[in-house]
């Protein structure tokens, strides 16, 4: 391919990318001016080589000339030579510019090329971006479609959270509705629970004035009959089993005298009175029942009723005026038994109550529940005026008003705590080997004996808190989670029973085992839940899961 067509291919695909690309105009107007002038320029060289030609051929015809025509022909030679030499520099400024025209050709052809190169990169940006635009189309469908979406999410939101507004507006119309409604109940209820009050104490009363009409018959009767009475030191009418305190402490040596189906359930619990005139028996029956023991013999002096759940235990006030039941049914009733009149019904405990305690301190009482607190009331106010929370069951509690009304508490995660009823804390615990069942503090209130579920009675000092003596034995084997245990009067001694209805006793100064009782043969033994000495020192009363009340003497 000669010069003239690779030129003319040239501006043919220049004319064609200029169709498509406009920035290549000046270019190709350039090079066609170049073009044109460089077929000019070939035109003019061709005529004046031709004529080139012409003059050479003349001048050798005239030089070659044998006539001598040269000398007549000398001027017109000189004037061939300056035209022709004329020519030759035409013709040298026709190749020079020859030159600059293909020196600015390879720069056009060279700026062509980075031209090209150039639109090769635009050509490949504009690629790279309509797939750049082409993602971003389909990320902009994408996030109209997600758009879509969360706008019907937020309706079905909206909808629900309207559905739920009304629904919440229900609920709380119905929570006031029921508020209201629970407010009515317990307003009833305290009336209903008022009016029972007042018809038990009727009741009570009732009771009371047809027994002492009673008494005043057999009075009458036995007044016409000559009677010999044997009072003893203090003045006690309970022969034989000491007076109400102060008495010579003997550890009992047979089964004195059994009281069968004292409740109509099994008896919890049993505890003498300070005086010793009297013997409270709490029973899964629902009552307290009062019993004066003389001579071997169970008098029922009262019934107390008014619990809506079985009593677990039961104790006495040091002035001997007040007597506390705790309850399962959560509450606690304190009576006055010289009128057995419900002087209190308190509440507050979230789960059955299973211990109280007098305090010194005037008119105080502290409950222990299974619902892992304690709480000390004012029985003047009947309210609670503070909440212990120990963390575990309280199965048992005593108080020791020696050590400024120490409060003692026995607990199913094997700790005894102590609290100060002053202080809003504990004051100090003592781990022991068992689960504590039951608890109770001497008479000079610096000693503490606790029974636990590894068969061990454990004497302990409240002001050292350190183990005094660990009480154990063959055949010792405690029944129930709230098996009793209990000191003599004098602190000598140590008293609990067994699955199998035996009394055990041993020294709480030598830890020695003193007696072991049986019951008799034609009595069936039974687990003995309670037991409590006579505050004379003369008897252990115990009670069973048969419903018995034991007399031990």
């Amino acid at each position: 391919m000669d010069k003239s067509a690779w030129a003319e291919l040239i501006g043919l695909r220049l004319k064609q990318r200029s169709a498509k690309e406009h920035a290549f105009a000046a270019v190709i107007t350039a090079f066609n001016k170049l073009q044109d002038r460089l077929e000019l320029t070939k035109q003019k060289n061709m005529h004046l080589k031709v004529e080139n030609d012409k003059l050479k051929s003349e001048l050798s015809s005239k030089l070659g000339n044998p006539d001598g025509t040269l000398k007549s022909s000398g001027l017109s030679a000189q004037l061939m030579e300056q035209k022709q030499l004329a020519l030759q520099e035409r013709e040298l400024e026709f190749l020079r510019e020859k030159d600059k025209l293909n020196t600015q050709l390879h720069g056009l052809l060279n700026d062509l090329h980075d031209k090209d190169r150039e639109l090769q990169s635009r050509d490949a940006q504009l690629l790279t971006a309509k797939r750049r635009a082409a993602e971003l189309q389909d990320e902009v469908q994408r996030l109209r479609s997600e758009i879509e979406q969360l706008r019907d999410t937020n309706q079905t939101l909206t909808d629900e959270l309207q559905a739920n507004q009304l629904a919440y507006n229900q609920v709380e119309a119905s929570m006031k509705r029921l508020a209201d409604e629970n407010a009515d109940l317990i307003q009833r209820w305290m009336e209903h629970k008022g009016k029972m009050a007042t018809k038990v104490n009727k009741q009570n009363e009732e009771a009371l004035k047809k027994q002492q009409e009673r008494v005043r018959r057999e009075l009458e009767e036995a007044a016409s009959e000559p009677v010999n009475i044997h009072l003893d030191a203090s003045g006690s009418d309970s022969p034989g089993y000491g007076g109400g305190g102060g008495g010579v402490v003997c550890l009992p040596r047979r089964l004195d005298a059994a009281m069968d189906s004292a409740h109509d359930g099994e008896v919890n619990g049993v505890r003498w009175s300070p005086s010793g005139r009297l013997l409270a028996s709490a029973g899964t029956d629902r009552k307290v029942k009062l019993w004066a023991v003389s001579g071997g013999r169970f008098e029922l002096r009262g019934s107390l009723t008014g619990s809506n759940a079985s009593v677990n235990s039961v104790c006495f006030d040091s002035e001997d005026q007040l007597l506390a039941a705790p309850s399962s049914d959560y509450a606690v009733r304190v009576w006055s038994y010289a009128d057995q009149r419900m002087r209190a019904c308190l509440t507050g405990h979230s789960n059955k109550v299973l211990a109280a305690g007098f305090l010194s301190l005037g008119n105080r009482l502290v409950t222990g529940s299974h619902d892992r607190t304690l709480k000390l009331w004012d029985l003047r106010s009947r309210a609670c005026v503070k909440t212990i929370f120990a963390g575990s069951s309280c199965n048992d509690l005593a108080v020791s008003p020696t050590l400024n009304d120490l409060i003692i508490s026995g607990h199913f995660d094997k700790k005894v705590r102590l609290y100060d009823c002053r202080g809003e804390s504990g004051v100090g615990e003592m781990q022991l080997a068992g689960k504590v069942t039951a608890l109770d503090v001497a008479t000079d209130g610096f000693k503490l004996l606790a029974a636990t579920r590894d068969n061990q009675l454990c004497v302990l000092d409240l002001r050292s808190r350190l183990l005094l003596h660990d009480l154990r034995a063959d055949g010792f084997h405690i029944g129930l989670d709230h098996t009793g245990c209990c000191f003599s009067p004098d602190g000598q001694f140590a008293a609990a029973g067994t699955e199998q209805g035996e009394l055990f006793v041993w020294s709480a100064i030598t830890g020695k085992l003193e007696t072991r009782l049986r019951p008799d043969q034609q009595q069936q033994a039974a687990t003995i839940i309670g037991v409590a000495w006579h505050p004379g020192g003369g008897c252990v009363a115990s009670c069973d899961r048969s419903r018995h009340i034991c007399l031990w003497a």
